[in-house]
């Protein structure tokens, strides 16, 4: 009787594996299909409502380059901003958009926080505390959800961690020194931003770049980020690429 059970057990598990690898295989047919069925929907929108895309047109339109290339490429990178625009096409993908933004900026308050305070003292450029301190900011802010809203305890939490590291130390001293790597505005937060912004652009356009420098003790997290955004961004191109082309077609022609 065991017998049976357990072929039966191992018929049901190549079962299992065949159907998997079958829908595996038609992943690709699924997606394009998908696509066309959102597209053919969209112009059913644009059919009863022919100013349905004037918002994609403004959100394009400022975002203007030298090639259609560049300028969607770039036009995706703001839907990652704090206050992104909200472009009829990307409208169902909108809060993914805004998640992985928020992800992206955690990763580069960590990414500041490892150079500003490596070069405040020795002890706090050791990599078990900086990955305390990672794993901190992590914790205080969820993942998809925005820095912003946990600066201060960032902040508070940072300097605790810092000061108990060193033996001592004025908190208010060490939390201006946070508060400086975290500034948004800053030059160490804005020359990470720009090396992580490239990068993202050269992964979208399917280039296969370098993680920049400053971003090794991030990896995953990074990675994390650019598989959801490539994702994203190849599967609304395939739906609404058409649309952007005619929209760009003006730029290209003058």
């Amino acid at each position: 009787m065991q017998i049976f059970k357990t072929l039966y057990a191992v018929i049901d598990k190549i079962k299992l594996e065949l159907a998997n690898y079958h829908l595996e295989q038609a992943k690709p047919t699924i997606r394009e299909h998908s696509a066309e069925y959102e597209r053919g929907k969209f112009k059913e929108f644009l059919q009863a409502h022919p100013n349905g895309l004037e918002k994609t047109k403004a959100w394009l339109g400022s975002n203007v380059c030298d090639s259609p290339m560049a300028t969607i490429t770039n036009s995706y990178l703001q839907l990652l901003s704090v206050s992104p625009p909200t472009p009829e096409t990307v409208a169902l993908d909108s809060h993914r958009f805004t998640a992985i933004g928020n992800n992206l900026r955690t990763v580069l308050i960590c990414a500041s926080l490892n150079v500003k305070l490596g070069s405040y003292h020795a002890n706090l450029a050791e990599k078990p505390f900086l990955k305390t301190v990672q794993d901190t900011v992590y914790i205080l802010v969820p993942t998809d959800q925005s820095p912003e809203a946990g600066r201060d305890l960032i902040i508070t939490k940072t300097a605790d961690l810092c000061i108990a590291k060193l033996g001592g130390g004025t908190q208010s001293n060490m939390e201006k020194v946070i508060e400086e790597a975290i500034d948004n505005s800053g030059t160490v937060y804005k020359l990470f931003e720009k090396r992580l912004m490239d990068f993202m652009a050269d992964c979208s356009q399917n280039k296969r770049p370098p993680l920049p420098k400053g971003f090794d003790p991030l990896v995953d997290e990074v990675r994390k980020c650019v598989l959801s955004y490539t994702q994203l961004v190849n599967y609304n191109r395939r739906v609404y690429g058409p649309f952007y082309a005619e929209i760009l077609r003006p730029h290209t022609e003058s």
